[in-house]
This record gives C-alpha cells, structure tokens and sequence, in this order.
C-alpha cells in the first residue's frame, strides 16, 4: 500500500472516532440529564407573586400586627415565671420557697387537665428571686402598696419578653385594707379580644413587654399564708383562678330572676360565675359555677368540691379563651335559681331556672373575635 493510501485510511479511522466518540458523549449527557432531573423542572412564574416593594411600611406594619394579634389571642401554649418578692434574704425560708414550688410544679398538670387537654401552661423556669427597691413602694388612702408594673419592668431587664403571665409572690405583708379584702387578683395589661365582655386594650409597655403579657398574679400576703392543707384542695387553685379571670366572667348579667330584663344571668357581681350554673363537672369550676344534684321532690343540691377530684374549667370558659369546638356551642347548661346575690343562698333547695349555650352568649355578645 503506497503511502498516500495509508494516510487515506488513517483519516478515515480518526472521522470515525471522533463521531462515535461524539455520539457516546451526547448519549452520555442525556442520560445524566435523566439521573438529575427526574421530572421536568418546575418553572416559576414570578408574575404570579405580590412584590412586597410596592407594600408601604405602614400597610407592613398593620399585616404584622393583625397576624400577631390573631396568633396571641388564639394561642394554646402558654408560659409563665414566678418572681419571689424579699426585703431581706432572712425571709428566703424553705417554708416559704417550698409554698410557691408547690404551686408552681402542680400548675402544669393542673391547667392541663381543667383546660380539657387543650391548652398548656410552661412552668419550667426557676423561681426568680427579687429584692425589693424603695422606689417601688407607695402610700394611698389604704396604706403602704407597691408599684408592681415597676417590678416586672425590671424583671424584663434581665428576661426575655417570653411569658404570657408572671406570679408575684413575696416573703412580707403590706398591712394595707386591701389585703383583707383579696388574697390575690390578676393585674390585666391586655385585652384583644371581643366577644368576652371585657374592652379592648393594651398596657404591655407599662408593664415592661412587647407584646407578649397577658397579666401578672399577684399574691397578695406573705407566700406563708397559702398553704394548703393536704388533701383539701389543689396547691395551684388560686392561680388557675386569677389566670382564668383574663377571660373570665364579664358576659351577661348578674342573676336577676328576670327582672331589669338582665340577659343571661350567669356571673355574679365579683365577676365569676353564678353559682347557679351547672358546672359539667362532678364539682364547682375554678371560676364558679357548681354541680348540682337533684333530691328526689324537684328541687335539686349543690356540689362545690369531692374529695381526690380535679377541677375543670367551664365549657363557656374554654368559649371565652377561643378552645371550645363549635359542634359544642349548642350545648344547653342549667341555670339553678338559689337565690339572687343580694339575698340568702339556699344551696340545698334549688329550682331549675332555665338553660343556655354558647349561642346564646354569641346572640347577647356577639361572636368571639382577635382584634
């Protein structure tokens, strides 16, 4: 073969190659293709989203808010701290820390089981132990008190705006009238919902928080003095109380039998529920209400407490705190007529007055609503 021929052939074999080596790559390339993308990637049509540019600071602002407002006044999940209040650490007793752990630890367990099982209540934190400042005492017409929203706005110095309560418990008494009149009360600083009897406000910033607190317990004497003996009653009662009165009882009027075409009928005037009202429950709610049983002629019994049995939280509480399913909101509750609040109770011999619902609560107070 004459040297141009081999040359000839040498093209040819190196055109040959180079195709099927072309063909291999393609080949190749296609089928990596089909190993990543198994399906045919999705293409986003950008047109199709609001640019937040064109939304105004202030229109941001608002949309923030009402999505807060939504989430806080419809929350399950609760959290709350305890702060312990001393003028000297001689009144850091165990009796005294032990009283307050005792609230503090049965509190969880306790909110969940009157709640249902439909809300909780964080207990985790440490007790927090606070000195008390000159500048937070002050004298009124019924003595010595203190300036609490000064106390929690130095506990929010050193903690994060986390909690929906605080407890402010303390190792002294005041010796003020108001004392003898409440071991405790709840310190409001919002209300966003309607609906529940209660307005619409916002004092978070007074008390130190962003937004987050929804009242403060006070405990109202020496920690001491609320013991509880064993067996009577449950060590976190009084707090399942005070917390309830955030939502509860505000809607309707006081027992009238009637008269002054009162509606509803179903608080009292210390603003928790008529004790005429049927609990749901074998015992009183922590709110008020009881259970009542009948006597055989009529007229029916109260039944306030039992031993070994826990307390729940009325169905028109849980209404109130936004918990209740509305397949429950047609549920009829007796009201039992006893007595009205200004004359004698007779708790042994009550009548059937009539019977109410969360529609008839919606009907009187309009629909529950985050504002």
């Amino acid at each position: 073969m004459s040297k141009r021929n081999i040359a000839i052939v040498v093209v040819v074999l190196v055109v040959v190659v180079l195709v099927v080596a072309g063909i291999s790559i393609t080949f190749l390339s296609s089928n990596l293709q089909g190993l990543i993308f198994k399906s045919k990637p999705t293409i986003i049509d950008t047109n199709k989203f609001r640019d937040i540019s064109s939304i105004s600071q202030k229109n941001l602002d608002a949309i923030k808010k009402v999505q807060r407002a939504t989430t806080y006044c419809n929350r399950k999940n609760f959290k709350i701290g305890f702060i312990l209040l001393y003028e000297n650490k001689d009144q850091l007793t165990n009796e005294r820390l032990d009283i307050l752990k005792n609230m503090k630890n049965d509190l969880s367990q306790s909110f969940l089981y009157a709640t249902k099982n439909l809300a909780t209540m964080d207990t985790l934190d440490d007790i927090y132990l606070m000195p008390m400042e000159n500048s937070w005492y002050f004298e009124d017409d019924d003595g010595k008190d203190i300036f609490f929203h000064l106390i929690s706005k130095k506990f929010y110095e050193t903690h994060y705006d986390i909690y929906d309560f605080l407890v402010l418990a303390r190792t002294f008494d005041l010796n003020n009238v108001s004392e003898t009149k409440a071991n405790a009360y709840l310190l409001f600083s919002k209300n966003d919902i309607s609906g529940i009897g209660i307005d619409i406000f916002d004092n978070d910033e007074k008390y130190g928080s962003k937004g987050k607190l929804l009242g403060s317990v006070v405990l109202n004497k020496d920690i001491k003095k609320y013991i509880i003996p064993p067996g009577e009653e449950i060590p976190s009662l009084i707090l399942l109380h005070e917390i309830g009165h955030r939502w509860c009882c505000n809607v309707g009027d006081t027992f009238q039998n009637e008269a002054n075409n009162a509606k509803l009928e179903i608080k009292t005037l210390a603003n928790h529920f008529y004790p005429g009202l049927e609990s749901g429950h074998e015992i009183a709610t922590p709110m008020g209400g009881a259970h009542w049983v009948s006597n055989g002629d009529g007229t029916f019994k109260m039944v306030v407490s039992k031993e070994g049995i826990k307390p729940k939280y009325h169905d028109f509480f849980l209404y109130f705190m936004g918990l209740l399913p509305k397949s429950e909101y047609s549920k009829k509750f007796p009201i039992y007529a006893f007595g009205w609040e200004t004359n004698n109770w007779n708790e042994t011999k009550a009548t059937l007055y009539k019977e109410i619902s969360v529609d008839d609560i919606i009907a009187v107070e309009g629909n529950r609503q985050c504002n």
